[in-house]
């Protein structure tokens, strides 16, 4: 049934219209470039024909979002080449051994850049509906990732799109690495494949009909096409693990052949010692993987012997398949910089269990999903819908992405006529231009029909465009209304991607629909990254300012009484974090209550009795459903019965709905109660309790750190400094306390995830019962082979075990388990951060102080680096600054942010005072020496008859601005900036002093503390 058949005039989005070219710039356009025969003989290389066009994401515009005015790639370089001087300036052994000047280096080389975050986004479709295809198109590659021809899948494992850093959005290389599975997942995987092989050509003889049994199909049981398919790929498996080796190939067949092998262990041990060796001959590390770096996405004809394309490289990895856990390719690309991870996983309804695991396994772990379907079919596609409402559920509508691929396929082109009246008639572009380009040939004789046939093509498409966009809005209401969706012809995206195309597609670049997609995509993480430059450019950055004044401003002749008061600090310090990790050892366990009550257990189990007898009744369950179904961990993928009232048969779900209220359908196994959604809840609500007791013991630090302070007999400009560092500290406590409650809420969420999820065999419930369904499955053929069965299951499941627990008691123990647990992680990972930042806070104040080395010649070269380097760093940083929304404004930058050479800064506990100039051309040691200070420095005496420059009190380097209030911040501006030159005409002073020889401007130091 077509989606849509009326044609409806609707005004085309601007993403959708692709340049119209006159009819002579078509003509310049070359028609066909392959390469003739007689080149191909001669090996002609391609490079001397002639390319065509090839669109490029990277020209298209990026969407109306601030971030991406922002210039983000500009700013990062020229930062990245500042901090890269000074790091070089200061290389060197003789200052990296002065502990404070190499602290200052490896944090300048650890923070080489904004935080790079990443947004897994899952492809998922069926196979040959378009997933690879699509994934060229939108990383801009054309053989990047493996396309199939026709509707054979060529996805056989998880592959994931990452950015490399520092890759330019055009390049062709990129860095793969193969991941193995490990030791004992190999063995699982071969197991299972020896016994479907033994399965389908060694089946158990059978016994001796019972009355009892005359119902049982097991008597005249036939192997099933499932089982032959499954018998072949498992014989794949074992080929692959013995190619190569020439003995190995010839013992594979005589070993099969024997069935005794299958239950002594032999063939198991065998195979599993080659699959290792297999592996090893192929370079594989101890990390389980193989790396290939700067892999062309296609060789030139002089490439060097033993080099891979991407294409060679992606077969190596097909070849092994079945041992492959998955491939990660990291590359350049638009989409990619911006922090998306694309993955492309094998397409659902696969028939391989350890794959759809695998898959499964990605799309939990992703931030969203993008669902791929073709538009002739993705109206009444049920496989679909599911896949929708499975990415709703788990991941939420905004980040559920619809796309209907081949619309050009789903609706028939308009004819002649049609199309004719409609670039007459429809005043929307590209219609009118699509006119004047056809009018501007109506009195050229020498016209090509072939110029007027492409016009008539572009409007075809645009009308399938125009017959597509009611269509998404239609399905996305049939969704709820939320998630996203858009239509693309991903095919003609990809060949516009290929230089060296037999012709151009009839659908252009933008019409294909892929670079709105792409726009689409951006957005997604835009508002994110904005706040992330901005923590690095308002807070990060400008630390780094911070520690460079620290080192070129000490306080000298209190290194006593500042040591006394770091003592009380950490033994406060230490009191806190160690109430609250004593808080989450108690709570972290008592706020996991049970699931059930004893009699709710009963109930469970009675249940789940109930439930086996549905599951084994021959009049219900053919037997070789029943039987494959336990081979397959109560899940198969393939079966004849139609049980359970048409739904898919999954014995995992049936036992998660006898102990909880089922979201569909209701049965008589299913229970009434929705136990574990209310076992969630009120760990919710009992989360509060753990979260402020765990914060409590922090946000009570906050006032005995100033009492602290207060107590201590140091000067105030001492005084000043420490407060002014802890208040930027406990700003960023601050936050880590706010956000601590919505992580506890989190991590809740996700194991209530993880322990209802029953849809493979990789999930809670399903490993749970890896044995229960082995032990049933190997019960004795033959008559009462359904009682034997049946009594095996509910031994396991019903039935108390040695420990006197039934399987309801392991479920309840194994997640509530795996709350606490998560609750202890994320609590401790808090936890770890505060004591992290205290102890951050306590080496600052160390640096208050002059140290032993201070008047060392390697101490006092460092100083005159960082002087001459400091402006230049703290210009660049207003510059960039400057950028950010709110931020326009230089002066009102300069009295908000004070990143500037400041000549006047208000200190924490007196009125305004000059700050002291160091002069960088004078001797060094002339201003720190013994009884000499300059002239009219206002600053804390010292013991030894020397001064240092005040604190600055206040400071909002750190802080930022807060958008939402800059219009009132702005009001106070006019009446502080006045005051900003008459401090300026101060500053000639000072020069006119200076040596002639030497003409350089001084450096104001300024502490921000």
């Amino acid at each position: 049934m077509p989606l849509i058949l009326l044609f409806c005039k609707i005004h085309m989005h601007s993403d959708f219209i692709d340049e119209i070219l006159s009819r002579e710039e078509w003509e310049k356009r070359t028609k066909r470039s392959q390469p003739s025969s007689s080149q191909i003989l001669r090996k002609k290389s391609r490079s001397v024909l002639e390319p065509k066009f090839k669109h490029k994401p990277q020209d298209e515009k990026r969407p109306d979002h601030v971030f991406f005015t922002l210039d983000t790639a500009n700013m990062d370089t020229k930062m990245n080449h500042m901090v890269f001087k000074v790091l070089t300036l200061l290389s060197g052994q003789a200052y990296e051994n002065i502990e404070e000047i190499g602290a200052f280096m490896q944090k300048l080389q650890l923070n080489p850049g904004p935080e790079t975050p990443e947004w897994h986004y899952a492809l998922i479709g069926k196979h040959g509906e378009g997933k690879s295809t699509l994934t060229n198109c939108l990383l801009g590659r054309h053989k990047l990732a493996g396309v199939s021809k026709g509707t054979k899948s060529c996805t056989q494992f998880a592959t994931e799109f990452r950015y490399k850093a520092g890759a330019n959005d055009d390049t062709d290389k990129s860095d793969v690495t193969i991941s193995f599975f490990d030791e004992l997942q190999l063995r699982a995987h071969l197991e299972e494949n020896i016994m479907r092989y033994g399965r389908f050509h060694h089946p158990t003889s059978e016994e001796e009909e019972s009355d009892e049994d005359s119902l049982d199909p097991a008597l005249t049981r036939t192997l099933t096409k499932y089982d032959e398919y499954l018998s072949k790929e498992a014989y794949d498996v074992l080929r692959i693990i013995v190619k190569g080796d020439e003995q190995a190939e010839e013992k594979l067949d005589r070993h099969l052949n024997h069935p005794e092998n299958f239950t002594n262990g032999s063939l198991i041990e065998f195979y599993h010692r080659k699959q290792r060796e297999r592996l090893q001959a192929l370079g594989v590390d101890g990390n389980n993987t193989i790396v290939y770096l700067n892999v062309p996405d296609k060789l030139d004809l002089e490439h060097e012997q033993g080099e891979r394309d991407i294409t060679a490289v992606r077969k190596v990895a097909e070849s092994l398949a079945p041992f492959v856990r998955s491939v990660k390719v990291a590359t350049g690309g638009m989409l990619l910089r911006y922090g998306l991870v694309l993955v492309d996983i094998p397409g659902y309804g696969d028939l391989n269990q350890a794959r759809i695991a695998s898959a499964n396994v990605h799309r939990r772990s992703a931030h969203g999903e993008i669902i791929i379907g073709a538009a002739s079919r993705i109206e009444d596609s049920e496989d679909l819908d599911g896949q929708i409402t499975r990415s709703r559920k788990a991941h939420g509508d905004r980040n559920t992405i619809l796309v209907m691929n081949q619309i050009d396929k789903a609706y028939d082109a308009p004819d002649y006529d049609a199309v004719r009246s409609e670039i007459e008639e429809n005043k929307e572009s590209p219609f009118p231009e699509l006119h004047i380009a056809l009018e501007a040939t109506e009195d050229d004789s020498d016209a090509e029909e072939a110029y007027d046939d492409h016009i008539a093509s572009v409007a075809q498409c645009a009308m399938v465009r125009q017959f597509a966009e009611p269509c998404e809005d239609a399905l996305k209401q049939r969704h709820g209304g939320r998630i996203s969706v858009y239509s693309v012809v991903a095919s003609a995206a990809h060949d516009w991607l290929d230089p060296y195309r037999a012709e151009d597609p009839t659908w252009g670049p933008y019409m294909s629909g892929v670079p709105h997609l792409r726009r689409g995509l951006l957005c997604l993480t835009a508002e994110q990254k904005l706040q992330i430059y901005h923590k690095h450019y308002f807070q990060i950055l400008p630390g780094f300012v911070d520690d460079a004044q620290r080192i070129l401003t000490k306080t000298v002749g209190q290194k006593e009484i500042l040591a006394t008061t770091r003592r009380c600090l950490e033994q406060c310090f230490r009191n806190a974090i160690r109430g609250s990790r004593a808080a989450k050892d108690v709570n972290s366990i008592s706020i996991v209550l049970p699931i059930y009550t004893g009699s709710e257990k009963n109930t469970v189990t009675k249940r789940i009795k109930a439930l086996i007898q549905v599951w084994s009744a021959p009049t219900v369950v053919q037997f070789n459903t029943f039987m494959h179904t336990l081979v397959c961990r109560g899940i198969p993928t393939s079966y004849a019965s139609a049980a359970y009232r048409g739904r898919d048969i999954n014995w995992n779900r049936d036992l998660l709905d006898t102990m909880e209220t089922p979201a569909d359908n209701s049965h008589a196994y299913t229970s009434l109660e929705a136990y574990l959604s209310d076992w969630k809840v009120t760990i919710k609500h009992k989360s509060t309790e753990i979260s402020n007791s765990i914060t409590g013991p922090i946000t009570d630090l906050w006032a005995s750190i100033e009492d602290v302070i207060t107590a201590s007999s140091a000067p105030l400009a001492l005084k000043g400094r420490m407060r002014g560092a802890w208040r930027k500290v406990k700003h960023v406590i601050r936050d880590m306390v706010n956000r601590f409650p919505e992580q506890i809420t989190a991590a809740i969420d996700k194991v209530y995830q993880e322990v209802t999820t029953e849809e493979d065999i990789g999930c809670m419930i399903a490993i749970m019962n890896i044995q229960t369904y082995k032990d049933a499955a190997y019960q004795r053929r033959g008559k009462k082979v359904y009682t034997r069965q049946r009594r095996s299951l509910i031994r396991s499941l019903c039935d108390p075990d040695s420990n006197g627990r039934m399987f309801v008691d392991r479920y309840e123990n194994a997640a509530m388990n795996k709350m606490t647990e998560r609750i202890a992680q994320v609590s401790e990972e808090f936890i770890a951060a505060v004591d992290t930042k205290l102890k951050e806070f306590v080496r600052i104040t160390k640096q208050f102080m002059e140290t032993d080395v201070y008047n060392t010649s390697q101490h006092v070269a460092a100083r005159k680096v960082l002087r001459r380097w400091l402006p230049e760093f703290q210009d660049l940083l207003l510059d960039c600054q400057r950028r950010f929304p709110g931020q326009q404004d230089q002066q009102d930058v300069q009295f908000m942010g004070s990143i500037k050479r400041a000549r006047s800064s208000e200190c924490e506990e007196s009125a305004i005072k000059k700050i002291k100039v160091e002069d960088e051309y004078e001797d060094e040691n002339s201003i720190i020496s013994e009884g000499k200070t300059d002239k009219g420095t206002t600053g804390d005496s010292t013991t030894d008859g020397r001064k240092t420059a005040p604190s600055c009190g206040k400071s909002v380097l750190n802080k930022g601005i807060d958008w939402s209030r800059g219009a009132k911040t702005n009001k106070l501006m006019p009446k502080t900036n006045k005051l900003m030159p008459k401090t300026n005409k101060l500053m000639p002073k000072p020069n006119k002093l200076m040596p002639k020889p030497k003409p350089k401007r001084a450096s104001m130091i300024v502490t921000n503390h």
